[in-house]
Parts: structure tokens; C-alpha cells; sequence
């Protein structure tokens, strides 16, 4: 059997078409651009500010008692690569803060927060492959967040 002329043309236009079917599914999640501001939401309220792939892991969050400041989860994150969720610094347990420090990024910046202040902002990094849709984005951010352990005090 005699080989194609050009495999690595045939193979390279078969994965720029399935990025592009990818491309397209990223297209359709609608960006928000309101940070989360945990504290004055109630659950349902939270959600509505969360882009659809991170829904379910800030709602894990919600459920857990630990506040996010913002998070991302659109096509923009798809092109570069990662979603986040943002946490402030002085509003996580202990052990959370080590799960941060372990697989997180931390960084200090102004962020506007429901106390009106700076906060401290450490967040997840959560990777989007070329060939990842919007489905195993959401997958992976429910299995990392999962990691996290329950806090004792409800802010809101």
C-alpha cells in the first residue's frame, strides 16, 4: 500500500478542523462581565453572574462557604488557554489556602470588593487544552473544586 503524499497536511487539516468545531462551541458562551461579589448574593443570584462552564464549581464553592471574587470561562479564556475563579486571600481557611498555594497562583491587586476595600486576590488557573469544549472545561473545574474543603462561616 503506497503511502499519501503529504500525511502531516492531511493530519494537520483533520485537528484545525476539529478546533475549529471547538472554536465554535467556545463562541457560544455568553461572556459576563460582573465580578461574583460573593457576599450580597444569594446562591441563584451567584449563578447568574457565573459564565455556563463554571457554573457548577462556583455553586460547589457556594455550597462549600467559600466566596469568589470573579471568575472567567468564555472564549477569550478558551484563547488563552484557562479559565480562573478569584478568591480574596483573607476569606479562605487555612487548608484552602494551602490548596491555593499548591495549585493556584497568587498575586496582589485592587479588587473592588463587597467590603469596599483591596483585596488580597489568589484564584485557580484551570487549563483549556485546543481540543477541550466547553463540557470538559466544566468537568475538570468540578473535579478541582471539589477539592476544597468546607468552611465553618457563611459570609452572606
Amino acid at each position: 500500500m503506497e503511502k499519501p503524499p503529504f500525511p502531516d497536511i492531511e493530519k494537520n487539516h483533520a485537528q484545525i478542523l476539529e478546533e475549529q468545531k471547538v472554536r465554535h462551541e467556545w463562541a457560544k458562551i455568553e461572556q459576563i462581565s460582573v465580578p461574583n461579589l460573593f457576599p450580597p448574593y444569594e446562591r441563584e443570584q451567584l449563578l447568574e453572574v457565573v459564565e455556563q462552564p463554571l457554573k457548577e464549581a462556583v455553586g460547589v464553592l457556594y455550597d462549600k462557604n467559600i466566596p469568589t471574587l470573579d471568575s472567567s470561562c468564555n472564549e477569550q479564556d478558551y484563547e488563552r488557554g484557562r479559565a480562573n475563579v478569584s478568591f480574596d486571600w483573607e476569606e479562605l481557611s487555612e487548608p484552602n489556602r494551602h490548596f491555593i498555594l499548591e495549585y493556584g497562583y497568587f498575586e496582589m491587586r485592587r479588587f473592588q470588593t463587597y467590603k469596599d476595600g483591596e483585596a488580597r486576590v489568589v484564584g485557580l488557573f484551570i487549563p483549556i487544552e485546543p481540543l477541550d469544549k466547553p463540557e470538559d472545561l466544566k468537568k475538570r473545574a468540578s473535579l478541582l473544586v471539589e477539592k476544597f474543603e468546607t468552611q465553618q462561616t457563611k459570609l452572606n
